[in-house]
């Protein structure tokens, strides 16, 4: 029994010894919006989102961010956030003025891009990020009927934060975001909606008339 005991302590020295996994961040692609069937001529939102760091956190903090996306410039528009001089939305886990603005005077737009970056001016844990969620989002219109993907740029997708002793690593991130872009929706041309007003107007008139007939003595 003395045994086993001394045995079952030596192996939980060991697993308390074992180096522990750290969880890396990753950057995720995902939208509000269907994108299975987006008409020509609509927008979609596209958000990219951050997770991984524990929570509540108050260890782990990034430094610097710089996130790129692709698609086609065939087959979407960028369409510019006109409250943000980079085009882009920030996201909530820029938690300050100062981050926000930081974010918008380093990230850009550009026909089949978006690039978001963040790097903390006063490298220290208060202007950092600590949180997981939206990074940031980006509007896109539908122009054209097609197919595709919209992906991460793994050479521009990098970070520095405790984990990489401070230095710009690659930036672990999830699946590309397929869509289809279907023909835009019909609108009825003015003259069929004038008749078709018209029709029911008559049908309405009509159906007065024959009530009135039938209560008549």
């Amino acid at each position: 029994m003395f045994r086993v005991a001394i045995t079952a302590m030596m192996l939980a020295a060991v697993v308390a010894m074992a180096p522990q996994a750290v969880a890396l961040p990753i950057l995720s692609l995902s939208s509000p919006n269907s994108l299975t069937n987006v008409p020509v001529g609509s927008t979609v939102r596209i958000d990219v989102t951050l997770s991984g760091l524990p929570s509540p956190n108050t260890t782990d903090f990034i430094f610097v961010m710089n996130s790129r996306e692709l698609f086609p410039s065939a087959s979407f528009q960028v369409v510019p956030d006109p409250a943000n001089s980079s085009g882009l939305t920030p996201g909530p886990i820029l938690t300050s003025p100062g981050m926000v603005g930081n974010f918008n005077s380093l990230s850009s737009q550009a026909a089949g891009a978006a690039t978001g970056r963040f790097s903390d001016s006063l490298p220290n844990s208060t202007g950092a990020i600590s949180l997981n969620g939206v990074f940031y989002s980006f509007l896109l219109r539908a122009i054209a009927v097609g197919a595709g993907n919209i992906t991460f740029d793994a050479a521009n997708t990098t970070y520095a934060a405790n984990d990489t002793s401070f230095n710009l690593a690659p930036l672990p991130f999830g699946t590309p975001l397929a869509f289809t872009i279907t023909p835009a929706l019909a609108v009825p041309e003015p003259s069929t909606l004038v008749l078709a007003a018209a029709g029911a107007v008559t049908a309405g008139l009509g159906y007065g008339w024959r009530r009135r007939k039938r209560s008549a003595p």
